[in-house]
Parts: C-alpha cells; sequence; structure tokens
C-alpha cells in the first residue's frame, strides 16, 4: 500500500513515519519502503525510528531494522516497471539501457 504524507516540518514527518511503522505487520518478512533524497536524510531518518521501533517502553535504544530507503526515482522507475507486466532490472526503458553509445 502507498502512504503518501506531507509537512512543513521533517522531525513531524518522522514521528508519524514512526507511529505508521510502529504497529504490527501482516509479514514480518517484507521490507518496509521509505523514499528519501539523499544518504543523509536516510541516515537521520533511520536513527529518529530507531528511537521509537524496538524500543523498550520509555527508553531510546531501538533498532530501525528491515526498511528500504530508495531515492524516489528508483521507485518510481519500479512501479512503473511492474504496472507494465516487466521486472524492474529487465525494463527496456530503463536509462541506464537507453543511452546512445
Amino acid at each position: 500500500m502507498l502512504h503518501v504524507h506531507r509537512a512543513e516540518r521533517a522531525d513531524r514527518l518522522v514521528a508519524g513515519l514512526a507511529a505508521l511503522l510502529d504497529g504490527p505487520v501482516s509479514d514480518p518478512f517484507a521490507p518496509e519502503v521509505v523514499a528519501v533524497p539523499a544518504k543523509g536524510v536516510e541516515r537521520w531518518v533511520t536513527q529518529r525510528l530507531s528511537h521509537v521501533l524496538g524500543a523498550r517502553a520509555g527508553g531510546t535504544d531501538g533498532v530501525c531494522a528491515d526498511v528500504r530507503f530508495p531515492h524516489p526515482s528508483a521507485v518510481v522507475a519500479e512501479v512503473v516497471a511492474r504496472a507494465a507486466g516487466l521486472e524492474p532490472d529487465d525494463d527496456p526503458w530503463d536509462p541506464d539501457r537507453v543511452v546512445w553509445p
């Protein structure tokens, strides 16, 4: 399922994301996907989530695990490829495959 959240402050987005990810999941082996624009943002979000996910009551000693942080363009490319009935690695319109020599 796709959830789109927006806010004026990043800390509010991460707090909402932590609340969303903190509940029980139907498939514990399926990774959560959170699109982020840069590695620095990925690291910050991971650190903020680890204060909530898996933490004991009243503590901030949790772990952020089984969460993928792809770039938004990678998420869009994967969704478009799957909608076209292709595997993302086999997409003939992948920009890396359509490069002129």
